[in-house]
């Protein structure tokens, strides 16, 4: 291993073989990942700036959580289909399941959140700061990007509109009350529509958001 364990890379080739390695893990624990950026292409040979090394270690935390997210996904499309708890295997599953379940509704809301502020620190980085600090981070990254123009508010507006939507469903019984997977997830049916089916829909709605983020 060529890179160092805190991730504080020197050189371009440190970041190559840190990716390659990402992706062998991804690839053995849950299939082909998905190709929406590359560090290295981000990586300032010639005296980085600190700005360029903050959206650097955003970026770089960002494509890990995905990478995370992705993992976490295929695990619980593998995941075994039993409607009954009638042997320890099947009752194990339904147990492991839900950890994954609960484990992808956290991570991928909070993707939404690092995603926001890696754009607010490269639109208008002066902003970033206040945009940490602030508890309701959906209104206050449309209040900022609606300084820019009627584009980046109406952007911003549909964001928020979609992270709402994940936070009423999912994420504020899961992190804020006394859940609400737990009251599905032992059913374990794997269907087009329902719940579990709505939590693979979500991927939707992030995989084009990435893919707009790594051309930017």
């Amino acid at each position: 291993m060529n890179w160092n364990k805190k991730l504080d890379f020197s050189s371009k080739s440190e970041i190559q073989e840190f990716e390659i390695d990402l992706e062998e893990f991804q690839k053995r624990e849950g299939g082909p990942p998905f190709h929406w950026l590359k560090l290295s292409d981000l990586w300032c040979e010639d005296s980085p700036t600190d700005h360029d090394k903050r959206i650097f270690a955003c970026v770089l935390d960002l494509r890990l959580n995905v990478s995370c997210l992705e993992v976490n996904l295929s695990k619980i499309v593998e995941s075994a289909n039993n409607s009954n708890l009638d042997t320890k295997e099947n009752i194990y599953e339904a147990f492991r399941c839900f950890e994954l379940n609960t484990s992808y509704i956290t991570r991928y809301r909070s993707i939404f959140d690092k995603i926001m502020g890696l754009l607010v620190l490269i639109i208008r980085p002066e902003m970033y700061d206040s945009f940490s600090v602030a508890k309701k981070k959906k209104n206050k990254f449309v209040n900022i990007m609606s300084l820019i123009d009627d584009d980046h508010k109406h952007f911003a507006t549909k964001l928020s509109e979609s992270i709402a939507l994940f936070d009423n469903k999912y994420r504020t019984a899961e992190v804020h009350g006394s859940g609400s997977v737990r009251k599905w997830n032992f059913e374990m049916i794997y269907g087009p529509s329902g719940n579990q089916a709505d939590m693979f829909w979500s991927w939707n709605t992030l995989h084009p958001l990435l893919t707009a983020l790594g051309k930017y």
